[in-house]
């Protein structure tokens, strides 16, 4: 009788290791600090994008904010399943303000706009960007 409460309390253990186990394996919520200050300066970019359309220094205007927000995504390189869960968010206003406003004229195409892109597939690669 105590040989079988203490087979089946050493299968309890077992099963609860094998959960753990699994559960260390799910993925992990994501731990994007920057995440708040990264979509503040996506909004900011595409209205300096526009908001100075014509102007000589729009150049300048616009690599200020793209400069520093390549850089942040850049240090995720050795985790980037961490912007997992905002690539979407990150993604999708870029690439709709894209076809919105420079489609009919590529010539307005603003460069800080795809080197933004180019920064995120280069950190997550291009087949999680294209699912």
């Amino acid at each position: 009788m105590a040989n079988d409460e203490s087979m089946e309390a050493t299968m309890e253990a077992m099963e609860e290791a094998m959960e753990d186990f699994e559960n260390d394996l799910k993925p992990v919520d994501t731990f994007f600090k920057e995440a708040d200050e990264v979509h503040a300066a996506i909004k900011q970019l595409l209205a300096t994008s526009l908001e100075f359309e014509g102007d000589d220094d729009k150049f300048m205007k616009t690599w200020v904010i793209v400069s520093p927000l390549n850089k942040t995504l850049s240090r995720y390189q050795m985790m980037p399943q961490l912007l997992d869960g905002h690539l979407e968010a990150m993604i999708k206003p870029v690439v709709a303000h894209i076809r919105e406003h420079y489609f009919s004229d590529p010539s307005r195409l603003d460069d800080a706009l795809f080197s933004f892109l180019r920064s995120v597939a280069n950190v997550r690669g291009p087949k999680n960007i294209s699912a």
